[in-house]
Parts: C-alpha cells; sequence; structure tokens
C-alpha cells in the first residue's frame, strides 16, 4: 500500500504501537517498490518472512519460495 493510506488503515484496524506487539508491518518509507500493482508480489511476501524471529513465519517464508522456484523451473509461473 502507498504509504500516505498508512494512517487511514492503521485506524481502522484499531492498530498501535507496541514493545510486546503479536502484528509487525513492514513498509517502505522512502519508496513504494510495487507502484501500479494490485498485491506485493509473493516472492516479495516470502523473502521478508525469512528475517522474521518467528521460526514459523521463516520456515513459511521458505516453504513458498520453494514451491514458486519449483513453479518457475516447471514453466508454471505461480
Amino acid at each position: 500500500m502507498p504509504i500516505k493510506e498508512w494512517d487511514h488503515i492503521a485506524r481502522s484496524l484499531a492498530l498501535r504501537p507496541s514493545h510486546d506487539a503479536n502484528l509487525i508491518i513492514h513498509h517502505p518509507m522512502l519508496v513504494w517498490p510495487f507502484e501500479g500493482r494490485d498485491a506485493v508480489p509473493d516472492a516479495a511476501i516470502a523473502a521478508d518472512l525469512l528475517h522474521s524471529a518467528e521460526p514459523r513465519a521463516v520456515r513459511a517464508g521458505q516453504l513458498r519460495l520453494n514451491k514458486l522456484l519449483k513453479d518457475l523451473r516447471r514453466g508454471t509461473g505461480r
């Protein structure tokens, strides 16, 4: 999402900063690299999960990247 939309979205979801948060939002502050897209590509989300402190998130990222790579090698592009 473009940063200009963040305040509205955060308010609509009642999100607030916390030291013991169960949700972490990563957002590029200077440049939104996905301008003109309807959604962030799966590969970008999966790669971001690799940097998580939560082992389940890292594993999910690894599984998704492996699936994307397998599909790419097969030529399905999914």
